[in-house]
């Protein structure tokens, strides 16, 4: 009903169904593999030009001490609040996006706007755990940004069989940091990239 499920073949080796869950030796990434540091807020796979409209993750089973936390944040919901100033920088290509550790080595970085589009709807995209800004006043931008949607973010601890639909597009999440035992039972999510494709019958005579 969202559209089309689709994947890139530089992650998880280009399975559609990405299985999310830590990996032994990977505890301080920042990224779906890691455990033991907070994954600050971040849309999905935000140096792509070809990134998810929504992200779609559904829960098998919860971490040991059901410490886990996923965070969500609208960008609508903060819009308003924001200075003036800093939105009109905030929408300038002063932004470098890394892409995660999970794609692997060599994947060109963009410079892009963290902010796009009109103020309604208005786009986000932005990766607070792999990018840099310009200039000392864009990262003053960016930090108040990241300050900001933090401070509103809802808490959502998922149960097995929770799904949880994210508008790529506007929302930003992440997750906080928990323990991992490698005994076969860790958290475990699964996730699925959707873009948007048009209905066939738009347009049509």
């Amino acid at each position: 009903m969202l559209g089309e499920a689709y994947t890139f073949s530089e992650e998880k080796g280009g399975e559609t169904i990405h299985n999310v869950s830590p990996v032994k030796g990977q505890e301080t990434s920042k990224s779906n593999e890691g455990s033991m540091q907070d994954f600050h807020l971040h849309t999905e796979v935000a140096h792509h030009s070809q990134r998810p409209h929504f992200v779609v993750l559904i829960c098998i089973r919860q971490d040991h001490q059901r410490a886990a936390v996923t965070y969500v944040t609208d960008i609508s919901t903060i819009f308003p609040s924001l200075d003036k100033e800093d939105v009109v920088r905030l929408r300038q290509p002063e932004y470098v996006i890394y892409a995660p550790a999970s794609f692997g080595p060599g994947i060109p970085p963009a410079r892009t706007a963290i902010l796009s589009g009109s103020d309604s709807p208005l786009e986000l995209r932005v990766n607070f755990n792999a990018m840099m800004a310009a200039s000392e006043t864009a990262k003053g931008a960016m930090d108040r940004l990241h300050n900001r949607l933090g401070r509103d973010r809802v808490a959502c601890t998922l149960s097995p069989g929770d799904l949880l639909v994210l508008n790529n597009r506007r929302a930003v999440h992440g997750r906080n940091s928990f323990v991992p035992r490698y005994d076969g039972y860790d958290r475990w999510l699964q996730r699925v990239y959707v873009r948007t494709i048009p209905h066939p019958d738009v347009g049509n005579d």
